[in-house]
This record gives C-alpha cells, sequence and structure tokens, in this order.
C-alpha cells in the first residue's frame, strides 16, 4: 500500500492549508522525502515514510495498520501560534478521514499522536503520527 501520493494530494488540495505555508517552484512547499533542500522557505511540510507497518488480519481480510508521520516546520519567531495552526489544520484534513489508495479497499486515517519535533533554536516544529488502517484483501 503506497499512500504518499494521496497523503500530498490530500494536503494539497486545501487552500486553507496551502495559504499557511511557503511556496517553492510555484507549488505548496509539502515534500515527500526527508531531503528538503535547505534554501526552501519556511513553513514548510514533510510527508515522512512508514514508522511502523502491523498486521491486524481477520478471517476473510488483510488488515494492515500502517504509522506514518508528518512533519510541520516553521521559522522560530518566538510564537508558535502559526506552527499549531498549521497542525491542527492537518490533523483536521487527516483525522477521522478515508484516502483512496490503490491496492487497498479502504483507508481510514486517524491522528495517533501530536508531539514537538526537536529542532535547532531558529526553528519550531510538530510531528503528527498518523495511522493509516486499510483492507488491502
Amino acid at each position: 500500500m503506497i499512500a504518499t501520493d494521496a497523503l500530498y494530494e490530500t494536503l494539497r488540495a486545501d487552500a486553507t492549508l496551502t495559504g499557511l505555508i511557503a511556496t517553492d517552484l510555484g507549488a505548496p512547499a509539502i515534500f515527500t522525502s526527508y531531503r528538503v533542500p535547505e534554501d526552501v522557505p519556511r513553513p514548510y511540510i514533510v510527508i515522512g515514510g512508514v514508522d511502523g507497518d502491523r498486521p491486524r488480519d481477520a478471517i476473510g481480510a488483510d488488515i494492515r495498520d500502517v504509522d506514518r508521520m508528518v512533519h510541520c516546520v516553521a521559522d522560530n519567531t518566538g510564537s508558535v501560534a502559526l506552527i499549531e495552526q498549521i497542525t491542527e489544520r492537518v490533523r483536521g484534513l487527516l483525522h477521522r478521514q478515508r484516502l483512496t489508495v490503490p491496492g487497498a479497499d479502504f483507508v481510514w486515517m486517524t491522528v495517533q499522536n501530536i508531539a514537538t519535533q526537536p529542532t535547532d533554536e531558529s526553528l519550531v516544529g510538530r510531528v503528527l503520527t498518523i495511522r493509516l488502517s486499510a483492507d488491502v484483501t
């Protein structure tokens, strides 16, 4: 189950979220790799890779719980208001929502955790753990 493109499109399609983050090369600053160029303006979002993949099989079903990390990063202006606003918007878009992913009959998303992301003093960050529960039968 490859959910990266579907997660990206879900975030990119939201005008409120894209209004809160920077742009890079004419597109919202949403990345699907941890290799974010150093000259990218902030704030930006990184959709990280799989952090956990656990089977939850049932009779007649092949259920997988896949955890993905979504990182939100902004400049440290002395206030966390913007990073919290971005984080809450991402949560609103992904929590208790369905996602269409090739190779899965359904994908149900829940936000499992929001935590402060360790950064240097020039940045503030939050990381959301997104659980995708999918029937891949």
